[in-house]
């Protein structure tokens, strides 16, 4: 850092400087007063500001850590409300959640196909995987949102 740069510079008690080029570069030896000034400098002003910086970075660097890792045992611990709704198939003639049932007309016919359709639901109303016919419905999305599913913590 630039820090680092003006330490060692304060620090040494020679150091390389050029004046035009890379050609004329010469080793220039501090005299004492100069020396004694330049380490006191070093020493009491910029020293502090660079365990200050260190001691940030290194701060920041472990609360982003420590974010990360909460975040990652978060997600392990607590199923997302994504993966606890059932998925929804939209169909020429409304909307399916049993990957089985190919057309909505059987739910009329089959009290079986009826409650299988009832359990892939998890306990919410069909109209709540769509908005189209949630409105058809005069269902509202809050109304949605409140049911909990059975099996699951809800939303």
């Amino acid at each position: 850092t630039s820090w680092n740069y003006v330490a060692k510079r304060l620090l040494s008690a020679a150091f390389e400087y050029e004046e035009t080029g890379w050609y004329d570069g010469q080793t220039f030896l501090k005299p004492p007063e100069v020396l004694a000034r330049d380490r006191l400098l070093g020493t009491y002003e910029v020293k502090p500001i660079m365990a200050k910086l260190k001691l940030v970075t290194f701060g920041t660097v472990g609360g982003l850590l420590a974010c990360v890792l909460a975040l990652g045992l978060f997600d392990t611990i607590q199923d997302t409300y994504a993966s606890q709704a059932p998925t929804a198939r939209l169909t020429q003639n409304g909307i399916l959640y049993n990957s089985f049932i190919t057309d909505i007309n059987v739910l009329k016919e089959s009290d079986d196909a009826a409650a299988a359709e009832a359990a892939a639901q998890k306990g919410r109303p069909g109209y709540c995987g769509d908005e189209y016919y949630r409105a058809m419905a005069g269902g509202s999305a809050g109304t949605c949102e409140k049911l909990k599913y059975k099996g699951g913590s809800g939303p």
